[in-house]
């Protein structure tokens, strides 16, 4: 399956492009202004332990959107209380769905 998506993405970067930047724009959207420097600053920890925990586990980990950010009758924000650092595979298998 790895594989299929690399080379899906080789061959139609256009679409792969969009993608990400969609993907992007959505979390711009769900960034709420009202968001405090400290609760941005809790965003970014979140990501840096993501990398931090990957180098030490040897194995990927992301920051997962407890809430998808546009799932199927749910729609989260980007915001700290929504984020939570989990194996990549956890993350890729969850798809965009809010699993209880």
């Amino acid at each position: 399956m790895k594989v299929y998506g690399k080379l899906w993405r080789t061959e139609n970067k256009g679409k792969n492009n969009t993608k990400a930047a969609n993907y992007r724009a959505s979390k711009l959207k769900a960034t709420p202004k009202w968001l405090s420097a400290e609760d941005m600053q809790d965003i970014s920890t979140e990501y840096e332990l993501a990398s931090w925990t990957s180098q030490v586990m040897q194995a990927p980990y992301h920051v997962d959107h407890i809430i998808p950010l546009k799932g199927r009758g749910v729609c989260g924000l980007h915001v700290p209380w929504n984020l939570q650092v989990i194996p990549a595979s956890t993350n890729i298998s969850k798809g965009n769905r809010h699993v209880i």
